[in-house]
This record gives structure tokens, sequence and C-alpha cells, in this order.
């Protein structure tokens, strides 16, 4: 298992680092248009399909799936978890917008450090709710912590591939390289940084930074989170699930707080924002949870996951939650297109039936 996660950490930073060279560029923000009102002079209004919602709905789905599979390994039924996930979801996802908006004041965005936190906040219930129903005999108090462990992994991992999308879409960006006021940072950050093009980023029309040299918010969160998310699988795997947790929450909720300091974006008003504020409350939150529900430790069996990944439903389960997300955060309400279609010259040249 270990070699096995090793490899596959391998090959996903490889991905990681040609997807975090390329996704600035003005090609790679939107996958396809889909027209739908045609205008006067012949050519027609459509509406953008982002990779933003791509890598968003990708990160969701395989944080989804590896949270599944290691809470499959603790015991829990595919129902249980199921309802567990789609509490979470049916809270957490509008959340993100409305924190989004009611912060930012921005109708377009998500927040994910504010779905986070609603996340911390509500988990017990989900997980009482679902055990509830379905008269799981294992007692709560010795589920919430391992529970939290894997959804804490499941995080990192869904937000270190979402950022990718972060990347693509120029939201959620550094400051200018020659705004940083440490001179060991900004040393560093002229070997490595982030170039935005395009007009439609976000960074082009919120702050005029198409161009320019920017700190790298997003590729460290990717590089970090990918990173701590498959050496928390590892101490799961061997039972440190408190470590795991620990680990996960304060390398997450600890960069997400330093992070907002070397954003440029809007946060909201104050020296100190919401979404830094949340963070530290997450951390509280998960270190009062850790000391409360301490009970039994409850080792995880990965092989009894197997079967269950492979099945016809896990798979089902997958793709809804892809496509789900995919359509809520892929089509773009910050942009819009002008198609104007056009037969291919060769083509009008063909002889014509008589």
């Amino acid at each position: 298992m270990n070699f096995t996660l090793l490899i596959s950490y391998i090959m996903t930073l490889i991905i990681l680092i040609i997807l975090i060279r390329y996704l600035p560029k003005e090609r790679y923000q939107f996958i396809f248009t889909i027209p739908y009102k045609k205008l006067e002079d012949g050519r027609w209004l459509g509406k953008n399909i982002t990779y933003y919602g791509f890598f968003n709905a990708l990160g969701y789905t395989a944080g989804t799936l590896v949270t599944t599979a290691l809470l499959l390994s603790f015991g829990l039924s595919f129902l249980q978890i199921f309802l567990m996930i789609l509490f979470v979801f049916i809270i957490c996802i509008p959340s993100s917008k409305l924190l989004a908006y009611i912060i930012e004041k921005s109708p377009h965005g998500f927040t994910v450090g504010g779905a986070v936190f609603v996340g911390v906040l509500v988990l017990p219930v989900a997980i009482y709710l679902s055990l509830k129903l379905t008269n799981f005999s294992i007692e709560f108090k010795n589920l919430i912590i391992p529970v939290y462990a894997v959804i804490s992994v499941g995080y990192l991992l869904g937000e270190g591939i979402g950022r990718l999308g972060c990347l693509s879409f120029g939201c959620c960006y550094g400051k200018e390289i020659t705004k940083v006021k440490s001179n060991f940072l900004r040393s560093f950050f002229e070997s490595f940084y982030t170039v935005f093009h395009g007009e439609c980023k976000k960074i082009s029309y919120a702050s005029g930074g198409c161009g320019v040299r920017t700190v790298p918010v997003q590729a460290i969160a990717i590089l970090l989170y990918i990173t701590t998310s498959f050496v928390s699988i590892l101490m799961i795997l061997k039972g440190f699930i408190i470590s795991s947790l620990i680990t996960s929450t304060l390398i997450s909720q600890l960069y997400r707080f330093y992070s907002e300091f070397l954003r440029s974006d809007y946060r909201g008003v104050g020296k100190i924002s919401s979404y830094q504020k949340m963070a530290i409350l997450n951390i509280i939150i998960i270190f009062i949870y850790c000391y409360i529900f301490n009970g039994d430790v409850i080792y995880p069996e990965i092989q009894k996951a197997l079967l269950e990944i492979l099945s016809l439903k896990f798979l089902i389960f997958a793709f809804f939650i892809f496509l789900m997300t995919f359509l809520y955060t892929g089509l773009s309400t910050a942009t819009y297109s002008v198609i104007e279609f056009k037969v291919v010259e060769k083509l009008k040249q063909l002889p014509q039936k008589s």
C-alpha cells in the first residue's frame, strides 16, 4: 500500500506541475460554448462552460471518492456514507456561494473556505442523522474523529485539485511580486511566480493584473494540499487517526490564514478577513472535538472498501457528484460569448445537385 501511494503521488505531482504551468494561459479558461440566442446580425450569444467548473467538479469527486473509500474501511455502509455526504453537500455547496456574496459582494464566485467552515459545524449533525436513519452499531462518539480525519483528507485532495480551477479562471490571485514586503519572499518569488493572460481572467478585469508576475498562492496551495493529503492518508491507514486530523487541519487552515496576506483579490473588509477568522475557528473547533470525542480507536480495514469501490453503484455515485458539481460551478455567469458559424470554403465549391 505504501508503494502504491508513493507511485500515485509521484504521477499526480507530475500532472499537477504541467497543469500549473499551462492553466494561467488565455486558451485554458473555457472548455466549450453553448449557443442559446441568435442576434440580428446572424451571430449567436453563447454560454461559456469553464475549466474552473471542470476542476471544481474533479476536486469534489476525487475528494468524495477518497472519503467514501476510507469511510467504508471503517465499517460504514455505502448508504450511510451517501446520506452523510448528501447532508453536507446540501448545506455546504449553496453556502459557498452565499458566503462569497455576503463577504466579497460577488454574485459569480464560490468560497471554499466558507464551505469548509460550515462543513466543520454541521458534520456532527450529518453523522448523527446518517447513523440514526440506518441503525448503525458503532457508537456516535467513537466515530466522530475518524470521520473528521477522513473528510479532512478528502477536503485537502479536493481543494488541491479545485485550485487548478482558480488558475484557469484567474481568481484567488496573489499580489504582484514587487508589492511583497519581505525581501526574502520577494527574492524567492522572483523565480517562482504565476502570470495570467487573457482579458476574461478575473485578475484582468478586477485588478488589471494581466501579464503581471504574481505570488503563486494557488500553485503553493495545490502542491501543499495534495502532498499533505497523501501523508494524511498514510497516517490513517497506519491507525494514527488523531495525528492525521490534526496534521491536515493545521496545514490547511494555517496556510489558509497566512496566504490571505499574500493575496490581492478582494477578501472583504478589515486587516484580518472573515476567511482568516474562519480558519482559526476551524482549528479551535477541531481541537475541541479531539478532546471531547477521544473515544476508542477504530482501525481502518481497507480491504472492506475494495469491492464497493469497483461496484456499479459506486461509479454511478461518482458520476452523479461530478455532473452536478460541474453543471453548478462550470456555467460561467461572469462571461459570455458571441459566436459566428461559417461553412468551410471548400464545401461551397462542391458541385450542386441539379
